[in-house]
């Protein structure tokens, strides 16, 4: 049986003791299927034709609360140590638009013989707290605010990601995105090269040309830009 959310059952308090010391530990349950068809769908890249399920890692989840900030950094190295740890996002060193910081870690789990990747999130009491009340309403201004501009229901989360990217860009981390993009479309024009007709390699050859259009204006490197692009025309023509 499925325990049902905010049931004490999910909640677990560590003490001093522990590895992970004084924490309190909250299991939210596995996301549903339409909040991870959601996920998936904001993370569609230029040239997508299905959302990438594969790439949500959040589905599984797990929280914790530390008490101090020394707590949180010896949970932190028991998990590196311990923990099949896939990667490590620290909110600390680039907090969101709210100004809220947390660490992130993706760790790598094999459940009934197959792999499977669970988040777990480490926290600061206080901090955690100011989010709950004050982020909250944060979020639920934005979300207001798309709804006033007719975005759908199924739109949402697109979007509420798309707005929290550009009010946490910086001139550097819209290069990289605008690179990463570029090496997306180079990589949808090569797979292209075999067995699609001539229009459908055209096309993808524009949608390679827009995205290094934009990789330059974001700032790539002149030389970067052609070492993903310029062989392609070669072997399209």
């Amino acid at each position: 049986d499925v325990v049902p959310a905010g049931d004490k059952q999910r909640v677990w308090q560590s003490s001093a003791r522990y590895a992970l010391p004084n924490a309190k530990f909250l299991d939210p349950g596995i996301q549903q299927r339409w909040e991870l068809v959601e996920s998936a769908e904001a993370l569609k890249r230029p040239g997508m034709v299905d959302a990438p399920l594969c790439s949500v890692l959040n589905i599984s989840r797990l929280c914790a609360i530390f008490d101090t900030a020394g707590d949180l950094l010896k949970a932190l190295a028991w998990s590196l140590e311990n923990l099949d740890v896939v990667s490590l996002a620290n909110a600390f060193q680039n907090p969101s638009s709210w100004g809220y910081r947390h660490l992130s870690i993706s760790v790598r789990l094999e459940v009934f013989g197959r792999q499977h990747i669970a988040e777990f999130d480490l926290h600061i009491k206080e901090l955690y707290a100011v989010n709950q009340g004050f982020g909250r309403k944060c979020d639920e201004h934005l979300r207001k605010m798309l709804r006033s501009w007719d975005v759908r229901s199924q739109d949402m989360i697109a979007a509420e990601n798309i707005l929290r990217s550009e009010l946490e860009a910086t001139s550097g981390a819209a290069a990289r995105r605008a690179e990463l993009d570029l090496v997306h479309a180079a990589t949808v024009v090569k797979a292209c090269f075999n067995g699609e007709e001539d229009a459908i390699r055209l096309q993808a050859l524009r949608l390679a040309e827009k995205a290094a259009e934009v990789a330059e204006e974001a700032g790539v490197p002149p030389a970067h830009v052609q070492a993903h692009l310029g062989s392609l025309k070669t072997e399209l023509d």
